[in-house]
């Protein structure tokens, strides 16, 4: 169960910084409120941790490992960047625990999902 350490915080932040963005973005132009912003936000947490997943190559032995490791740095950067701006409280919320569930199980899906889906090698 080998993990490269650097791709584990470095995706950890990717995926934070992506999630950001996309709410700077719908924050500038007035989209941030709603269920469609929240349907949004999770579809690109879930693609975002897909694409983690895939790069750093996990597999079904250290799938959980990233999951918590990567939630951990999004709530770590969430009270680093949202708790000062609109309070603890907006941590506490359902839509930030659905966010967290998606980084946490995504990982462990995604490399179930791979190995179902990949041809096995029989010697």
């Amino acid at each position: 169960m080998r993990v490269n350490y650097k791709y584990l915080i470095a995706t950890g932040f990717i995926i934070y910084a992506s999630v950001f963005m996309l709410w700077s973005l719908m924050t500038t132009y007035g989209a941030a409120y709603g269920i469609n912003a929240q349907l949004v936000s999770y579809v690109v947490t879930a693609l975002a941790t897909f694409f983690a997943t895939r790069f750093v190559g996990a597999t079904n032995a250290n799938a959980w490992m990233y999951g918590v490791c990567w939630t951990l740095v999004y709530i770590v950067l969430d009270v680093v960047f949202v708790v000062p701006v609109a309070g603890f409280e907006s941590l506490l919320t359902s839509f930030n625990f659905i966010s967290y569930g998606i980084i946490l199980l995504a990982p462990i899906i995604v490399t179930a999902a791979t190995e179902l889906i990949a041809p096995r090698h029989v010697i």
